[in-house]
């Protein structure tokens, strides 16, 4: 289920677009849910500041 929801999230460039941009909120708004516990992977890396924009809407 997921592979269809990420292939059809690539397929169209409009859901893609917003994809980016609510990622970007929630990396913005609400990090604890990218950055807690459960993500063993984020805890051990220090990540970078979320974009205004996209490189494509640059």
């Amino acid at each position: 289920m997921a592979m269809k929801v990420t292939a059809k999230t690539l397929a169209s460039p409009t859901l893609y677009r917003i994809g980016g941009k609510m990622a970007r909120a929630t990396l913005k708004y609400a990090p604890f849910m990218v950055n807690n516990k459960l993500n063993a992977w984020y805890l051990q890396r220090d990540m970078p500041e979320v974009p205004k924009s996209s490189f494509g809407e640059w």
